[in-house]
């Protein structure tokens, strides 16, 4: 082999070498850059599950887009997600946290915030997913938190006159059966009294009439207090409650030098990909 062939093989050799280390140190330094974009900061995560209103009277939940088997949510998913993203609401939460700043922080990038709180909805619509950034690990959960028991609050504040109505609808239904067993055992005395002494066939009518009626009224009241005593256990009536967390998410990639390393395989990949098709065209 001549002198001017070796010499071109070990400029090309040499010029293959320092591309391939260009392309693994840009890589890295690329990946590295990534984890504090992509997996860097403090993020919670919690599910709620939202409370069902069982239809009963006005549950007050704007939007009510879905139902489940036993009734009406009490806020429809599309429109809690919307809200809970938007200014009232966080400025609510900031107040619960008693930091006014991270009203900014948690406010949606649509309205002119950061955006630190994303929510969505799983599965039926009945869980959303609230994701909540934080400075701190502990600024993170508390975020979290504080948004979860500001929602449930306010679906309670919902639930609440539902439940009254729905207790007191019970307690009138058991008192008129109460009255209504009374009257009727009164009654039953009075005909069994007319029917011994005979001297009043149309009283005796009438009592049997009063009772019959007493009965039928008695069975129509007790059939409600079945109803009501149906809506009044789960799913029909149900609260608003945390299913997960909130607890701190915890990335794959959980450090710089694992995205690094990665991404110098990469690059290294990339930069050996690019050699070849070079020699190909050449």
């Amino acid at each position: 082999m001549s002198a001017p062939v070796q010499s071109m093989i070990r400029k090309s050799l040499r010029w293959n070498l320092a591309l391939l280390a260009i392309a693994t140190v840009l890589g890295a330094i690329l990946g590295a850059l990534a984890f504090g974009l992509v997996f860097g900061g403090n993020e919670a995560v919690g599910i709620i599950r939202v409370g069902n209103s069982g239809g009963v009277g006005n549950s007050g939940g704007v939007g009510n887009s879905g139902g489940s088997v036993s009734g009406l949510f009490l806020e429809g998913s599309s429109v809690l997600v919307e809200r809970v993203r938007a200014g009232d609401f966080v400025s609510r939460v900031a107040k619960r946290l008693g930091d006014e700043a991270a009203a900014q922080s948690l406010l949606a990038t649509q309205y002119g915030g950061d955006g630190d709180l994303r929510v969505r909805a799983l599965r039926d619509d009945s869980q959303i997913e609230i994701r909540v950034r934080g400075e701190t690990k502990e600024q993170a959960i508390a975020r979290a938190k504080a948004t979860m028991e500001e929602l449930i609050d306010q679906h309670e504040a919902i639930l609440s006159p539902i439940l009254a109505l729905v207790n007191a609808k019970r307690e009138r239904y058991r008192s008129q059966i109460a009255a209504l067993g009374e009257l009727e055992a009164q009654l039953a005395n009075q005909t069994a009294n007319a029917s011994k002494l005979a001297t009043d066939p149309a009283l005796y009518s009438l009592l049997l009439i009063a009772r019959g009626q007493t009965r039928s009224q008695a069975i129509d009241t007790t059939e409600r207090l079945d109803q009501i005593e149906l809506l009044g256990r789960k799913p029909y009536l149900q609260h608003t409650y945390i299913v997960v967390g909130p607890a701190l998410m915890r990335p794959i990639l959980s450090s710089p030098l694992h995205t690094g390393a990665l991404g110098a395989l990469a690059g290294f990949a990339l930069g050996f990909v690019f050699i070849q098709m070079r020699k190909m065209i050449a």
